[in-house]
């Protein structure tokens, strides 16, 4: 039995000072997450498009906000060079840099540290109409011809136009007509 008990003992007191470094450990992680800085490129916060502040985005929101930047000279319609011009920037990929620091004897320096960095971009419908990620031109977005826009042959586009013309591409595949059998 004492052989038992001392055996049991010592396995106490390794157990009791292995908690004891266990507790003196030290672990600090810093992430920190940004946008990467592209040269030329306009950053747009995604909340602007909310613009009757109630938190959703809808998609006539988006689509009048869309319209409102390519419409650069603010005169309530797009014209043949606004339309190609690059106005909007889909979301700028972002940069996570990640340090993980750890202290195995609590004595101010760090014997462990690891750092890792990852390049990621926040999914955006946006994103699919920008395939080279130099900007988003009207035309590009809209993916249909000037011309072809412009209902009342104007040579320009204007707010009504467009919002028919966004409101099409924006329509659900499942609402089309040749996707139900007759």
């Amino acid at each position: 039995m004492k052989t038992m008990y001392l055996m049991t003992a010592a396995a106490a007191v390794a157990l009791i000072g292995f908690s004891t470094a266990a507790q003196a450990e030290t672990v600090t992680t810093k992430v920190s997450v940004q946008q990467k800085d592209i040269p030329d490129v306009n950053k747009v916060n995604l909340i602007v498009f909310d613009t009757d502040k109630n938190g959703i985005l809808s998609m006539k929101e988006v689509g009048q906000y869309l319209f409102d930047i390519f419409d650069n000279d603010k005169n309530g319609s797009i014209d043949n060079i606004e339309f190609k011009q690059k106005r909007f920037m889909t979301v700028i990929p972002m940069e996570k840099e990640t340090t993980l620091q750890v202290d195995f004897d609590d004595d101010g320096v760090p014997e462990k540290v690891d750092h890792s960095e990852e390049t990621f971009i926040k999914q955006s419908q946006l994103m699919r109409f920008d395939d080279n990620m130099d900007g988003l031109s009207a035309n590009e977005f809209i993916g249909t011809g000037y011309e072809v826009l412009d209902d009342d042959e104007d040579k320009l586009i204007n707010a009504e136009e467009w919002d028919e013309a966004y409101m099409e591409l924006t329509r659900a595949p499942v609402n089309e007509p040749e996707r139900y059998q007759n």
